[in-house]
């Protein structure tokens, strides 16, 4: 019995990215697996591992109906068939001929006619679904029998073959093979973020930037003088210096300047210490869950209007807070989601936000990476956070060097190259979007 309840709270408590994985509750969920627009895979985890669901089957019994004149039993006339879930009110099942379509394999006693028969009755809590599968066994190949023919597959909406001509037998290995290959063609849905910002409704929201420079090439040699638009890039590099320079930026008068004037080097990272620590590790390890601004979703996809654009304005993180990162939603025409430090830290940063939603590829890779990198450890030491410079140490282990830190701190990788053992200090942990990861810097990236 206790193998029995641990397999139920695997089940309930496996999250990925604050989404259940395998209780059953999070549906069709699509994953970003790349770095690019599209590089996305969908998931159906629409059924559950708990105990009581592995091998689970719904029944209910009732009268059989009567087969048709080719033997295979139809939803029959309507009313002839009611269903009921459970103390819902039973509704009539139509014919299953009346959803039939010319197509051979949707006649009125297929599967997909039975579906949308059930599914036009409109029962609470009931949706009826009719796949195919082929398999191996009973499956031969494609053979042309009485000479030459033709064969053509395709699957949403992508040619697997196309007209081929059939002379012999196109074996299932062989269809296979062309249907993995042509896998990463199938189309995923795609979201077109605002050049700019965007209004919806009463409230002005942020949009996007274009990561990288346009020229007018209408004017030939002198085009690099001419920009049609400056995108997002130099906005990244620069952000590192921005938040983490000390702002030192008054002449001197006073007795206590020169006597010590530490009070005035302050940061970003003085005053938000957390909040800028979070996002250097967040992009120096290309955590993009945690950096891209996110929409609402449904099921995994992107809710977006008739022209791609988000269907209400885009979230953005806010790594401030002190309980961890949260995700701020402007509504109702406020251009913030807390005060600080008024606010109280048990304050929902923003009531209004979506159940469900999805990062958007926030771009972040290595020429943005090394500057980020370089103004931190350049400006830090000046707004005396030294701690944030030793968060960013990495070490090689060096045969006969003990670290510093005992081994119950150490965050280690091994290169698989060259075997070499790289060892950062460990600071604790810390959740954000469910997920714990480790409050230093070099560790996270390690990890």
């Amino acid at each position: 019995m206790q193998q029995i309840a641990e397999i139920t709270q695997i089940a309930q408590q496996t999250t990925f990215n604050g989404l259940n994985v395998l209780n059953g509750s999070s549906g069709n969920t699509t994953y970003q697996v790349g770095a690019n627009v599209g590089n996305t895979i969908t998931i159906n985890l629409a059924t559950g591992v708990g105990a009581n669901q592995i091998g689970e089957t719904a029944t209910a019994a009732g009268t059989a109906l009567a087969a048709s004149a080719n033997g295979i039993a139809t939803t029959g006339a309507t009313g002839a068939l009611t269903v009921q879930v459970g103390t819902t009110q039973a509704v009539s099942v139509g014919a299953s001929a009346n959803y039939a379509t010319a197509v051979a394999w949707q006649d009125g006693t297929s599967a997909y006619a039975k579906a949308g028969a059930f599914n036009a009755a409109g029962a609470s809590g009931l949706t009826a679904t009719a796949t195919n599968s082929v398999t191996d066994a009973g499956f031969a190949g494609v053979t042309s029998a009485g000479g030459a023919g033709t064969y053509s597959l395709s699957i949403n909406g992508v040619a697997v073959f196309g007209a081929v001509t059939v002379s012999s037998t196109i074996s299932t290995s062989s269809i296979a093979a062309q249907i993995n290959q042509v896998s990463s063609q199938v189309p995923s849905p795609q979201m077109i973020v605002p050049d700019g910002s965007q209004g919806i409704g009463s409230d002005l929201l942020f949009g996007g930037r274009p990561l990288f420079n346009a020229l007018d090439r209408t004017k030939g040699y002198y085009a690099v003088q001419y920009d049609t638009f400056v995108g997002s890039y130099y906005d990244k590099t620069i952000v590192g210096d921005m938040l983490t320079d000390c702002e030192d930026r008054f002449i001197s008068q006073s007795r206590d300047d020169f006597a010590d004037g530490r009070y005035r080097n302050i940061s970003f990272a003085t005053i938000f210490p957390d909040g800028v620590r979070r996002l250097l590790a967040a992009a120096l390890t290309e955590d993009a869950i945690s950096l891209g601004w996110r929409v609402e979703s449904k099921n995994g996809k992107a809710v977006a209007q008739d022209d791609g654009s988000p269907s209400a304005g885009m979230g953005f993180r806010s790594f401030w807070p002190k309980d961890g990162p949260e995700m701020c939603w402007r509504r109702s025409g406020s251009v913030i989601c807390k005060q600080y430090p008024e606010a109280p830290g048990d304050t929902p940063i923003d009531a209004s936000a979506p159940k469900e939603s999805i990062a958007i590829d926030p771009e972040i890779g290595f020429e943005v990476q090394k500057f980020l990198a370089f103004h931190a450890l350049k400006n830090l030491p000046e707004s005396y956070k030294a701690d944030f410079t030793d968060m960013m140490r990495i070490f090689k282990n060096i045969p006969g060097s003990t670290p510093l830190f005992p081994a119950d701190e150490q965050a280690t990788w091994v290169d698989p190259l060259s075997g070499q053992i790289y060892i950062a200090h460990r600071y604790g942990s810390e959740t954000i979007d469910g997920q714990p990861v480790d409050r230093g810097i070099a560790a996270r990236m390690l990890d």
